[in-house]
């Protein structure tokens, strides 16, 4: 009896905290509201043939907030495609049974690292807003995207024609693992 009384004590305060927390995290301070992002709607999320990723940038110069979201969505975009061409790479080596396969992957992602740097100019902006606040600062919006197969054109351009990976390097095996990464990425939002 005793047993069943603390059990049920204790799920009741767990559900009380949970309840709490979740309460806690829907409210606002005094004198703050939810911002919405125009540029971080759901046609703004990554899917399985394109890398999207959403910034904002505030400053009391309008330029400098233009320059601040631009730089920060570069920089999300690039470690969203990194982290994503990270696991490919991975997950490639990883399957193909490999002597050396710390110095195979250090070499994978050390050119893929170059490809993703130059695909970012050919980054292209989806959505672009600006708007002034109150306290007369500039918010600038901006959502920028690269299509996945440029991504993988140029992974496939660098691995195929690299003097080291050239004879252990298997296109369709590296496809198939970068399409099943983009899979996952389907509606991944930033």
């Amino acid at each position: 009896m005793k047993r069943n009384y603390l059990i049920a004590l204790s799920l009741i305060a767990v559900l009380s905290l949970t309840g709490i927390t979740l309460n806690s995290c829907r409210t606002f301070g005094p004198g703050e509201t939810k911002t919405k992002n125009p540029c971080a709607k759901k046609k703004h999320r990554s899917t399985r043939t394109t890398f999207r990723y959403s910034s904002f940038g505030e400053s009391r110069n309008e330029s400098i907030s233009k320059k601040m979201a631009m730089s920060e969505a570069r920089a999300g975009l690039a470690s969203l495609i990194n982290s994503t061409v990270k696991s490919v790479t991975d997950n490639y080596v990883k399957s193909g049974n490999y002597e050396n396969a710390e110095e195979v992957m250090s070499n994978y992602q050390g050119l893929a690292r170059e490809v993703v740097n130059q695909s970012l100019m050919g980054s292209r902006v989806i959505c672009e807003k600006s708007s002034r606040t109150k306290q007369g600062t500039y918010k600038h919006y901006i959502c920028l995207e690269i299509k996945a197969k440029d991504i993988l054109y140029g992974l496939d351009n660098r691995y195929a024609n690299n003097a080291v990976l050239k004879s252990d390097y298997n296109y369709e095996r590296f496809r198939r693992a970068f399409e099943r990464e983009m899979d996952r990425m389907e509606g991944f939002y930033y």
